[in-house]
């Protein structure tokens, strides 16, 4: 397992365990029963996927910049550039 795996775990527990807080939070200081949390953390993720998708990496609910992984590039048949005369 790589920095990335990591890296997108540690954002996902954050992520998950922030969103529970807000929501109970949320609860605390309304007059909502504590059980609407259960219901404001999936608008939560929904709003932190939103985000994410201008803020961080592009194609991905995560906030997180990663680079993109770089595959090598092949080498082409025939071993290389020909030229046609």
């Amino acid at each position: 397992m790589g920095k990335t795996y990591w890296l997108d775990m540690a954002e996902r527990v954050g992520a998950t365990a922030g969103e529970a807080a807000i929501g109970v939070a949320i609860t605390e200081f309304s007059s909502l029963p504590v059980w609407w949390a259960a219901l404001l953390v999936p608008v939560l993720s929904a709003a932190k996927a939103a985000l994410a998708r201008y803020v961080g990496s592009p194609g991905t609910a995560s906030l997180l910049r990663l680079k993109p992984a770089v595959a090598p590039v092949p080498d082409p048949p025939g071993g290389g550039i020909s030229s046609a005369a």
